[in-house]
């Protein structure tokens, strides 16, 4: 338990620095965070404009970019979490709430990919190009749609990384490739409830924390990247911008 409560506390300091990081310094010489640098790209393109296309000396106060605040309030609420559950010893709670905020964010992530066209042949967001967030999804869809899990008695709860984990029966495990494999979609309900209805000594084994944390922030920092680019605002300015 020592070991999961140390690992609480890692995610909250790291999260912490990564989300209150200044990315660069904007021209007004002030530090400017990853979601304002998504408002001032999007302000700025649009005064450019402005500028070209009258010969007053008009000035607007503000084109709000909705996108920059959309990612920093799903950052948040991962924010919030962490530092109230720092220390914690509920490893199922805590494992099952994270998880489902970070889904949230990732599902904030697909919505802008999509819109800039990376979906697949059904027309949706694509998810298997972006690997670390279909795992975040798969896990998610474990503790939302839980489907025969619910026949196991008592199931521990522990982190892959955790050197006090149990180290016997580990066939008997709902890991990363068993969510990858069952929780994916709809299918494989009867093999499922035939390998784990009315078994005990299973164990749910989540992914290292920091790890799982690391790589979420990462696609967060690649999508605002993304977002930046010259063909990504004229695709997503019309119906991002307040004033547009």
């Amino acid at each position: 338990m020592d070991f999961f409560i140390e690992q609480t506390r890692l995610i909250e300091q790291y999260f912490k620095d990564w989300h209150n990081k200044s990315v660069s310094l904007g021209e007004d010489g002030v530090s400017h965070s990853r979601y304002c640098q998504l408002f001032d790209i999007f302000e700025k393109r649009e005064l450019r404009e402005l500028n070209s296309s009258t010969n007053d000396n008009f000035e607007i106060s503000t084109f709000h970019n909705c996108i920059g605040c959309n990612l920093e309030e799903g950052c948040l609420n991962i924010l919030d979490f962490v530092e109230q559950f720092s220390g914690t010893e509920k490893v199922r709670t805590y494992l099952t709430i994270y998880t489902l905020l970070c889904y949230i964010l990732a599902e904030r992530l697909g919505v802008i990919y999509k819109e800039l066209g990376v979906i697949s042949n059904n027309g949706e967001f694509d998810w298997t190009k972006f690997p670390v967030l279909r795992r975040i999804k798969h896990w998610a869809n474990f503790f939302k749609h839980p489907k025969s899990y619910m026949f196991l008695h008592h199931p521990g709860y522990f982190l892959e990384n955790d050197p006090n984990r149990p180290n016997f029966l580990i066939e008997n495990e709902v890991n990363s490739d068993f969510v990858d494999s069952f929780y994916k979609a709809r299918g494989k309900n009867d093999e499922l409830r035939n390998l784990v209805a009315n078994r005990k000594d299973w164990n749910v084994i989540f992914p290292n924390l920091l790890v799982f944390t690391q790589e979420l922030c990462n696609e967060v920092d690649k999508a605002c990247e993304y977002v930046k680019q010259p063909d990504s605002i004229e695709r997503l300015r019309s119906f991002t911008l307040e004033n547009y």
